[in-house]
């Protein structure tokens, strides 16, 4: 299967939906989740700058974006048309799901990471980076989360490890 979409210069972000039936880009024109049985995509409202990443929930009940425009947003994707997105808070460069899908972990430009929640719990952001952080993941029970930071700082070139329940590195 070949997916092509108009005139896409680069794709920054690629998944799939748990049950394989949809991939979900991120890239420089928006967010598309194409349907796997069919070569034509359904185009996602853009964010005001290019997409950077995106991810599923582990239900597949939504997805969520973040974009060079600093938002993370959540797409539902249950109903006829689909609700539309919502903004969830700010951040950029990497997304990581809990297993449960209750929080979804986003690295920054200009400070450490933030979980934040699908639903309407409040935003905890994880201490002890200054800088840029590039990649966020939980561990497997959603325990733990972890983010990589110093790309531009090399002080800041360590990977960290906080208890998500605590805050503690």
């Amino acid at each position: 299967l070949v997916l092509r979409r108009g005139e896409i210069v680069q794709v920054n972000d690629l998944e799939f939906n748990p049950r394989g039936q949809w991939l979900a880009t991120a890239d420089l024109k928006g967010l598309t989740l194409w349907p796997l049985a069919s070569k034509y995509p359904l185009v996602i409202r853009r964010h005001e700058q290019p997409l950077l990443d995106v991810v599923f929930a582990p239900d597949g009940r939504w997805l969520a974006s973040t974009a060079g425009d600093l938002t993370v947003r959540m797409w539902p994707l249950a109903g006829q048309p689909p609700p539309p997105g919502r903004d969830l808070g700010t951040g950029t460069n990497d997304l990581a799901v809990s297993p449960d899908g209750t929080r979804i972990l986003v690295g920054a430009n200009s400070r450490g990471p933030t979980i934040l929640s699908p639903g309407d719990e409040p935003s905890t952001m994880l201490e002890g980076f200054r800088g840029q952080v590039w990649a966020v993941a939980f561990n497997a029970d959603g325990r733990l989360a972890a983010a990589a930071g110093g790309q531009f700082d090399p002080s800041e070139r360590v990977i960290r490890v906080w208890d998500v329940a605590s805050g503690e590195v």
